[in-house]
């Protein structure tokens, strides 16, 4: 913020935060000039530049019994397999 400040100074950060769909409608209705989401917006008057990516984990309670191990999630319906 304070670089920011010093290369920009007459620039004003507000942070808000909030969910992507949320922070979505509020880039699409001018409420807001930037936003950081979750996923790009398919709309031809937003640019969208990917940030960075990474991995996603399903995790579950013991108390599902779930059998030891991964579930394979290559498979498309991996968790169909399991009642949840």
């Amino acid at each position: 913020m304070k670089r920011i400040h010093t290369n920009y100074p007459s620039i004003t950060l507000e942070i808000q935060i909030d969910t992507s769909p949320n922070l979505r409608k509020a880039l699409l209705t001018g409420d807001l000039d930037i936003a950081f989401l979750l996923s790009p917006i398919s709309e031809p008057r937003i640019a969208s530049a990917a940030l960075c990516s990474y991995p996603v984990t399903w995790l579950a309670s013991p108390r599902l019994e779930l059998p030891a191990g991964r579930v394979d999630a290559g498979r498309a319906d991996a968790l169909a397999d399991h009642q949840l």
